[in-house]
């Protein structure tokens, strides 16, 4: 399939599926070499759809493999009592699913050997590890806000790490919003301190769907996609920073 074929299957479908079966095919007799090749040809595809405009694509697999020369033995199994868990959806020899699950290592007699590693990261007093049965993050939360600076205990996802990590994010979303078939191809140049992108200037214009339709005439599938014009620079200002329809406003943030 050359690219232009290729482009214009991006172009009118919402999703494409790429099924690719070399290791099936080649068995478990030449399985490095089909590993190797498999992961050449994934790299051959992602490049050609990204060449043809495909701004997100996912690579997942339908199952793993275990690879060693000798056989499994029964210690490489679980066994009825080694895996418990508040709530078992799912059990055989291999795996296991659930929740609360108490986990174990294979073969199981590399437990013996296993420490539970010191905790690191302060806990939440009152919390359990299920955030939906207790308001201890909450209530930690509001601890740290009354507390004063000079002495206050951070919580553990305070603002200087929540956000970076909300920006982080975002710029994943915008990322989206302005690519696509109609969008920016090219680099973003992005300035934290100003919150603003720097390279889109006042002519630059994408396209989005604002109407799509599908419908199979005598068996011929037929196809309704409508675009809007926009201001690139305007959708990323008002992505960035909203404007409420009710007047509303955030305040200005203090002084360090």
């Amino acid at each position: 399939m050359n690219t232009t074929v290729l482009r214009n299957h991006v172009r009118d479908n919402k999703v494409i599926y790429v099924y690719q079966d070399i290791i099936d095919d080649r068995g478990e007799t030449d399985l490095l070499n089909a590993c190797e090749a498999a992961v050449n040809e994934l790299k051959d595809i992602v490049v050609r759809f990204g060449s043809s405009n495909a701004t997100l694509m996912f690579i997942t697999s339908d199952h793993g493999f275990l690879y060693q020369h000798q056989d499994l033995s029964e210690t490489d199994f679980l066994s009825d009592g080694s895996v418990k868990g508040d709530n078992v959806t799912h059990k055989d020899r291999r795996f296991i699913l659930g929740y609360g699950l108490n986990p174990t290592l294979l073969p199981r007699s590399a437990m013996d050997y296993y420490k539970q590693p010191d905790p690191v990261i302060r806990r939440v007093p009152g919390g359990n590890g299920d955030i939906w049965s207790t308001n201890a993050h909450e209530q930690d939360w509001i601890r740290a806000c009354k507390e004063s600076p000079e002495n206050r205990v951070e919580t553990s996802s305070n603002f200087q790490v929540a956000g970076p990590f909300t920006e982080m994010v975002d710029m994943g979303v915008l990322a989206v919003r302005l690519a696509g078939p109609t969008g920016l191809h090219r680099e973003l140049q992005w300035d934290g301190e100003a919150m603003r992108f720097t390279n889109i200037s006042d002519t630059d214009k994408i396209r989005i769907v604002n109407y799509d339709d599908f419908k199979v005439i005598d068996g011929d599938p037929r196809f309704d996609r409508r675009y809007a014009e926009f201001s690139a620079k305007a959708l990323a200002e008002e992505w960035v920073k909203h404007t409420y329809h009710n007047g509303y406003s955030l305040p200005d943030m203090p002084d360090e």
